[in-house]
């Protein structure tokens, strides 16, 4: 399955940025108002990867419901008129 490793990365990263823990160093993540940024040894911001990962996800989630809509409509029962 070559989809696993980032599937699992984009989640590790996802968590550890919503518990404020930095992914890469495991530094405290300051929260200002356009960083995400690592206190610690790295310095990284992360609000780009946060955001892109979101934007994502968010993409998958309008995908999944289009799809199980679509199949929802697909059967009913159509009378005719």
């Amino acid at each position: 399955m070559p989809l696993t490793r980032p599937i699992r990365q984009a989640e590790w990263n996802m968590s550890s940025i919503a518990n404020l823990v930095c992914p890469t160093c495991g530094g405290a993540i300051a929260v200002r108002k356009e960083e995400l940024r690592c206190r610690g040894r790295c310095g990284q911001d992360w609000r780009s990867v946060w955001e892109d990962t979101r934007s994502r996800q968010r993409d998958s989630d309008e995908g999944k419901s289009n799809r199980k809509r679509a199949s929802q409509d697909s059967g009913k029962c159509q009378t005719p008129e």
